[in-house]
């Protein structure tokens, strides 16, 4: 039986920071759906608007959003993909 070989884990191509509530949550991902699932905050706990910044390499986008919108980017994922999609289109 052949061992597996460990392999390096690679980093992480985008990382996306939230400015909400006077805190910075910061997450990372191997792609913007990724790193926006991996944000730290519960949405329960969300108070104020807030902006999203993504970067994936050199480039990087913001994008302004009122607390109901916040809340339903950490809810639901099919609104995720579609800010992810939203936020890809900008970064080009």
């Amino acid at each position: 039986m052949a061992k597996k070989e460990k392999t390096a884990q690679k980093p992480k191509n985008v990382s996306l920071v939230l400015q909400a509530n006077n805190t910075e949550y910061q997450s990372s991902g191997d792609s913007i759906y990724e790193a926006i699932s991996a944000l730290p905050v519960p949405w329960i706990e969300l108070k104020t608007k807030g902006n999203l910044i993504v970067s994936k390499g050199e480039k990087s986008a913001e994008k302004f959003m009122f607390l109901a919108l916040l809340k339903r980017l950490l809810r639901s994922p099919l609104y995720r993909k579609l800010i992810a999609d939203q936020l890809e289109y900008l970064l080009r």
